[in-house]
């Protein structure tokens, strides 16, 4: 197919990033038996080609052999992004009137892998029943791929560590707008808005998952999303968002209250982080840790009072506990004092 989009321009990483990765999983297919794996998690297809794309929802597979080439088999409509974000030379394209089985077959026929030991990660989300039972009636039994790429992806190479970092910049930008948002008679898309719209200015892409942000009697719904709802004076606000950098992400979770919090809430604070430290004490380290918007001078470590000043409007209190040892645990209780607008 002929195409003026160049192979590459808009991978994430080099070639030889990619080429480790696939060097290091054929070595743990060949541990596990297994010839050929037929990858269709998007996760496990970006890390392993650097393919990505929104359109994630429509099948798309990588036939990855222990020894050979790896053959891409995706629809006809993600072809240029396939060829912008990766470096396969050998791409299978199915049109929209194919059925997917049938073509990713005649790929394993053609490469004569149709009798090899083949496998798939029978746990993936992107793997429906009738694919499985279909390729399983024309392959016979499949291997559990399942494990085989996701430990290779959970050590971070000082590479993917840079773009964590970066997503991260994007996300804390946007999470400052959205803490500025918050004022009586705006409501929770002025702050969602606010929260995007700042990280995606500082350079966030899209991102895997929506922001979450919740204000007033809404603010205790787990996953709750924004609805209009126009704040009020003595609200209580749940923000909670990501940012991404060449689909790597950095989330941020943020709680705060619009005017001075009610003396019943910050008792039980104060109650709440005394039991958290009768429980946790000989297992944790507990510190204040002060935001970058916040003058080093105003850090305590034992009481910071809800007071505001031109450098530092929004005051966090962050509690961290970190459990020391091989199994490390992290509990964060974050309390935001917002002045509300008829205050001084």
């Amino acid at each position: 197919m002929q195409t003026n989009v160049i192979q590459g321009r808009e991978s994430a990483f080099a070639a030889e990033e990619y080429q480790d990765r696939i060097q290091r999983a054929r070595a743990r297919l060949s541990a596990a038996g297994v010839d050929v794996m037929i990858v269709t998690g998007p996760e496990n297809i970006f890390w392993l080609t650097g393919q990505q794309t929104p359109g994630y929802y429509t099948f798309q597979a990588l036939l990855l052999p222990a020894e050979g080439e790896p053959v891409f088999v995706i629809r006809q409509l993600e072809y240029f992004n396939f060829i912008a974000n990766t470096f396969i030379s050998d791409a299978a394209v199915y049109q929209d009137g194919d059925n997917p089985v049938d073509f990713l077959f005649s790929m394993l026929q053609k490469n004569n892998w149709q009798n090899k030991r083949i496998g798939i990660d029978k746990r993936g989300w992107f793997l429906p029943i009738a694919v499985y039972e279909a390729l399983q009636s024309k392959l016979g039994e499949l291997a559990d791929c399942a494990g085989i790429i996701e430990p290779l992806r959970a050590v971070k190479s000082a590479a993917e560590l840079e773009k964590i970092a970066t997503a991260a910049r994007y996300v804390d930008a946007g999470m400052q707008a959205g803490l500025a948002a918050i004022r009586e008679g705006a409501d929770e898309n002025a702050l969602v808005s606010a929260m995007m719209g700042a990280a995606i200015a500082a350079g966030s892409e899209y991102v895997g998952m929506e922001p979450l942000v919740s204000t007033g009697p809404r603010s205790g719904v787990p996953h709750g999303t924004w609805r209009r709802r126009v704040m009020e004076a003595g609200d209580p606000v749940f923000l909670e968002m990501s940012a991404a950098h060449d689909r790597y992400h950095a989330a941020l979770m943020r709680s705060a209250w619009l005017g001075k919090p009610r003396l019943l809430r910050w008792k039980w604070k104060k109650s709440a982080r005394k039991r958290y430290k009768q429980r946790w004490m000989p297992f944790v380290q507990v510190k204040l840790v002060p935001p970058l918007t916040w003058p080093a001078s105003e850090l305590s470590t034992k009481r910071v009072s809800p007071t505001t000043s031109k450098n530092a409007p929004v005051i966090p209190l962050v509690l961290r506990l970190r459990r020391t040892g091989a199994k490390a645990a992290f509990l964060a209780c974050t309390a935001v004092w917002i002045p509300s607008c008829n205050q001084a």
